[in-house]
């Protein structure tokens, strides 16, 4: 068996050159010059809860030579239930790449998909059109979205052609699986994905032990041009000291739910000045006044106001007119109103707050992703809010940091259906749950194991460039009004 001396494998074509990386499995960068084509082809095997359950690689053979390349690896996946092996061949001559599944169930589980997902990069994507082949053999066209979309732009998939860039043409095909399309700029993925097994079929679904999957990608080049030098150019960024002005959005962060910011933690909050703190308040648990009361004493401490995301019952009248009392414009600011049965909050609800809380400006939206706000755009245009983290999809460093492309989109976006203001946040560098689990609780950590909400790189400094690229995306857009990132302390906060 061969090790992988390097991080990543090039590898090259006269037409193209990408990159292999031995960790995760993926293909990535699939370039012609500085024409990126396809930004990674990867296979996923993905449990009931939509939990991704990351593959374990070998590499077994490569060949690389003036004609191209052949690399072949095994991968095998073991999480909870799951026990799932396949073997892969990669590839590449000219303008051709192939790359080929072929796995077996090792155990019986339940998955929601298992097989190939392709990125298409945003910038080269973005607005072009398409032409694309469905399953009963007809040619339809179409466009990649411009605003982010809120469904599936392309259905049935069997081929898909498009042009990257000028005098480029790239095509993609499919076999073992349908294959759809979605925008994954909803979880500030920078890409659309093409993915396998269509979200309108029934799932979970039942794996037997022994099952096979087999699947096949190709992907093909067409281009009168040899392949140019691969470094991108170097970016000009000009700086205007004279430019217009802009009001500054409240940054702020939210309070442990567990409410045990210690005083060194709180001192420290106090020196950053933060523009506000949210606290999570939900009004149907014993013990909200507790939390609101404690909360309200940390915003005094730091000289701010709080943000209370309120989580509402059917029984929502009854609890704002008790929460009411307690909600001081001097000592809170904003109330961002959620209902524990939506996964964005409807108009009988906005109407209510805004009924019930009079003196206290009011946002409506969700807790979850920019998608569930996408996907049901409020009526009239309300103040709105959404929270993101660069780990929906994918977590390594790469991934993680190309998040950056796409944040800027769920703005623009978010401006489009609403003149109201804009809320971000929590900004936390992992999910805070996973709204979309097809049960109430997944795996468990096992001993000695931090909860999957919980990123050891927190407190490394790509977790800090991260966010100032964050910062930098969101406070660049004029409708930005304020900014909830990480928890003040412990093992999510900015202080340990």
């Amino acid at each position: 068996m061969l090790a992988a001396p390097h991080p990543r494998l090039e590898l090259a074509t006269d037409v193209y050159r990408c990159f292999f990386e031995p960790a995760t499995g993926f293909v990535r960068r699939i370039r012609h010059g500085h024409i990126e084509v396809v930004r990674a082809i990867y296979a996923a095997v993905r449990d009931h809860n939509w939990d991704t359950v990351l593959p374990a690689i070998e590499i077994t053979s490569l060949r690389r030579d003036v004609r191209g390349f052949e690399l072949r690896f095994t991968a095998r996946c073991r999480q909870g239930a799951v026990a799932f092996d396949w073997e892969s061949t990669l590839q590449g001559e000219g303008g051709q790449l192939s790359f080929t599944f072929n796995g077996e169930a090792k155990s019986g589980f339940r998955r929601n998909r298992i097989g190939f997902c392709i990125l298409h990069p945003i910038r080269e994507c973005t607005g072009r059109p398409v032409r694309y082949q469905t399953a009963d053999g007809a040619w339809h066209e179409g466009t990649f979205p411009q605003a982010i979309s809120p469904h599936q732009p392309f259905l049935d998939l069997k081929r898909f052609a498009w042009e990257p860039g000028p005098a480029v043409k790239a095509e993609l095909s499919f076999q073992g699986d349908t294959f759809e399309m979605e925008d994954q700029r909803n979880w500030t993925d920078a890409s659309f994905k093409t993915y396998c097994t269509p979200l309108a079929l029934p799932f979970p679904v039942p794996v037997e032990p022994g099952q096979k999957i087999a699947q096949e990608v190709q992907l093909r080049i067409a281009t009168p041009q040899p392949a140019l030098e691969t470094a991108l150019p170097p970016e000009e960024i000009t700086v205007d000291p004279h430019g217009a002005l802009q009001p500054l959005p409240s940054i702020g962060f939210q309070l442990g739910a567990d409410g045990m910011e210690s005083a060194w933690a709180i001192e420290r909050l106090v020196a950053l000045r933060p523009g506000h703190l949210r606290v999570e308040l939900f009004l149907t648990a014993p013990g909200w006044t507790e939390v609101l009361t404690r909360a309200l004493d940390i915003a005094h401490r730091a000289d701010t106001r709080l943000h209370c995301a309120l989580h509402l019952s059917d029984a929502a009248k009854a609890e704002l007119a008790a929460l009411r009392p307690f909600l001081d414009p001097a000592h809170v600011a904003l109330c961002l109103v959620f209902h524990q049965r939506e996964k964005s909050t409807s108009a009988h609800w906005e109407e209510l707050a805004h009924q019930l809380l009079p003196r206290i400006p009011v946002a409506i939206g969700t807790d979850f992703y920019f998608t569930e706000l996408n996907r049901e755009q409020p009526l009239g245009h309300p103040d709105v809010v959404y929270s993101f983290n660069p780990q929906v999809h994918a977590f390594d460093d790469l991934s993680l940091m190309e998040t950056l492309e796409a944040q800027p989109d769920t703005l623009r976006s978010a401006a489009a259906f609403t003149t109201g203001r804009i809320h971000v946040g929590p900004v936390t560098l992992r999910p805070r749950f996973n709204p979309n689990a097809t049960e109430a609780n997944g795996e468990p950590s096992a001993a000695g194991e931090s909860p999957f909400a919980v990123d050891p790189r927190q407190r490394e400094l790509i977790a800090a460039a991260w966010t100032v690229g964050t910062l930098a995306n969101l406070l660049d857009h004029e409708r930005t009004a304020s900014i909830t990132c990480f928890e003040v302390a412990g093992w999510k906060g900015l202080f340990s």
